[in-house]
């Protein structure tokens, strides 16, 4: 594990491309698809699903990081190898959680884009009776409208200016954004279809290693072998 983590670090800006890349090619595959007109006999449904699919994924992956970080340390402390039993070792992870959250904005917008182009072809008319027949809608863009501003604080000037704490206490609504996308989802599924159900095993995962976190349960096992370690320059 030392060896990989050492591999990580020295190539650490080819890691950060690939991954940005890879993000990225979901929505280039969707775009072809659309230009040379593969996307099926209901390409509006199959691009509103594909991009809200995404967006939530993507979200999902950035509420993962801060876990993994914590278990990674833990399981170093386990194994008691030279480094990583800091959560300073892992902070470079931490660098790729803007990344993941800037992408599921990225896929939430072409979510809403495709509504407002595709679906009510922007005839605003449209929308009441839209919301009428589909309330799930309401869920979809309150989430959007709570995800702008966590997208526009994300940059390092800004985080500035808020400071730590106004950062934090800001985007600590990332979680009911998460728990609003889960019941967006789910009241559109149609009965007896679980579609939604993987996804949402993930997000009662992350919220609950979250709480057990706040509650100081993994603190108190952690113990204190990773405080024994030299600091690092």
């Amino acid at each position: 594990m030392w060896s990989y983590t050492l591999w990580f670090l020295k190539n650490y800006r080819a890691v950060w491309w690939f991954i940005f890349l890879s993000s990225a090619l979901p929505s280039v595959i969707m775009g072809r698809q659309f230009y040379t007109q593969q996307l099926g006999p209901n390409p509006l449904q199959y691009l509103q699903h594909a991009t809200g699919r995404w967006a939530l994924i993507f979200l999902l992956l950035s509420l993962t990081i801060t876990p993994l970080r914590q278990i990674l340390s833990a399981f170093c402390i386990y194994l008691h190898v030279r480094f990583g039993k800091r959560l300073e070792d892992w902070n470079w992870i931490i660098r790729l959680r803007r990344m993941l959250g800037l992408y599921c904005f990225y896929y939430a917008s072409l979510h809403m884009l495709v509504y407002v182009l595709f679906d009510l072809a922007l005839q605003w008319r449209w929308a009441v009776s839209d919301i009428q027949e589909k309330p799930y809608i309401i869920l979809g863009v309150t989430a959007f409208v709570m995800l702008v501003p966590l997208a526009i604080t994300s940059h390092s000037k800004l985080f500035q200016l808020m400071g730590v704490r106004a950062w934090k206490r800001l985007h600590k609504i990332v979680y009911l954004i998460l728990l609003i996308v889960i019941m967006h989802f789910w009241w559109q599924t149609k009965t007896g279809v679980y579609d939604y159900l993987p996804y949402a095993i993930v997000a009662c995962l992350l919220l609950g290693f979250r709480l057990l976190n706040w509650w100081g349960v993994f603190r108190r096992c952690s113990g204190s072998d990773g405080m024994a370690v030299t600091p690092r320059v």
